[in-house]
């Protein structure tokens, strides 16, 4: 089943290794460490290629300022507390989100591999890209895991005029034997930020009920779009409010983090203020409570039988995940696809920094 979309088909497409290799180059160019550099590339790469085009390579010209601006310190190093056995402070040192919470979840495993299950709290932190990247590669050793950071103010509360909670996304991944891991990466907004800046770029208009105007009511329009809904839309929304300020509480008070009011906001014009984000992770070992054969078998069970219920004309079943791996099987022949505003942005990067541009097809 092909997962191109008409608009895609009009762009140039660039290998992921050579996205990689231009995103690391850039980054270390504009003041960043190369472990952490390293981090940042692997989770934008990883998620345009999944089709997770709103938190993928689009994000670099944003990184870049932010390191060359001082909000984020690319040469930080990271400060690991443990707490008890099974739990970790993880302190970013105002550094990429990215780098820390890929600490986060190996000190995560590592600990469950002991003692069952662990947590992890990740401290002046920013933004993280595609929070799945984390519990994923938790999945990949065999691991549950679950992900969770707040954001800067964006989403209405039920009810509200007002924009309090962020976009606070959730993110879990198991694994399953001989199979792509089964992964949920989901903002509690209608959609991310990022989401409505990508359809602007491209030059399409915003879908029904996902942003609203200053003045709290729905709009298609990208120049009046000030906040996003909760998911559930207009009438449902109290679901992610709820869900969203759950988030808040695990990364913020447990974490001793600025809640979202608080925290500067991502788009905001000064690159000089960190922002101090916490983000909060757990890890489980399968066999915590049944033999992990057990588990694996009820995972395969069940996902076999959620796969095979008769679908709607046009559409199939899926699992969380299904959709993001099969773009990846996609992308990862043709390539990820570039819009021609970000090959402008990335021509821009290569001129101030004297790199070589990655090539397209």
């Amino acid at each position: 089943m092909s997962v191109n979309r008409d608009w895609e088909n009009q762009m140039k497409r660039s290998s992921v290794e050579e996205l990689n290799q231009f995103l690391i180059t850039v980054l270390e160019k504009a003041g960043t460490r190369s472990e952490s550099a390293s981090a940042v590339a692997k989770t934008l790469c990883s998620a345009s290629l999944k089709g997770v085009d709103s938190h993928g390579v689009r994000l670099l010209p944003h990184y870049e300022k932010v390191v060359r601006g001082g909000r984020v310190n690319g040469k930080s190093q990271l400060e690991v507390r443990e707490v008890t056995p099974v739990a970790v402070e993880v302190n970013a040192n105002n550094g990429f989100g990215h780098y820390a919470s890929y600490r986060a979840i190996e000190e995560g495993i590592q600990r469950a591999k002991t003692y069952g299950i662990s947590m992890i709290s990740v401290i002046h932190s920013s933004h993280l890209g595609a929070l799945g990247s984390y519990v994923e590669e938790a999945a990949n050793e065999g691991f549950l895991a679950f992900g969770f950071s707040n954001t800067d103010t964006l989403v209405l509360p039920h009810g509200s005029k007002k924009p309090f909670h962020g976009t606070n996304p959730i993110a879990f991944a198991a694994p399953v034997d001989n199979d792509t891991p089964y992964l949920i990466d989901m903002a509690t907004s209608c959609v991310p930020w990022n989401r409505v800046a990508d359809y602007e770029a491209q030059g399409r208009p915003l879908p029904d009920d996902i942003a609203v105007d200053k003045n709290g009511q729905p709009t298609k329009n990208h120049k009046e779009a000030v906040a996003l809904n909760s998911f559930g839309g207009n009438d449902y929304s109290y679901k992610g409010a709820a869900l969203g300020g759950m988030i808040e509480v695990l990364c913020s008070p447990l974490t001793g983090m600025p809640f979202c009011s608080q925290i500067l906001k991502m788009n905001s014009d000064d690159f000089s203020i960190p922002r101090h984000l916490g983000q909060f992770f757990m890890v489980l070992r399968p066999d915590l409570f049944v033999s992990r054969s057990t588990f694996m078998e009820l995972m395969q069970n069940y996902l076999q039988e959620l796969r095979s219920l008769p679908a709607q004309e046009g559409m199939a079943v899926m699992a969380p995940g299904d959709r993001e791996w099969r773009v990846k099987d996609e992308r990862s022949e043709l390539g990820v696809p570039i819009p021609a505003y970000l090959e402008e942005e990335f021509s821009r990067l290569c001129r101030i920094y004297g790199v070589k541009e990655p090539d397209y097809n």
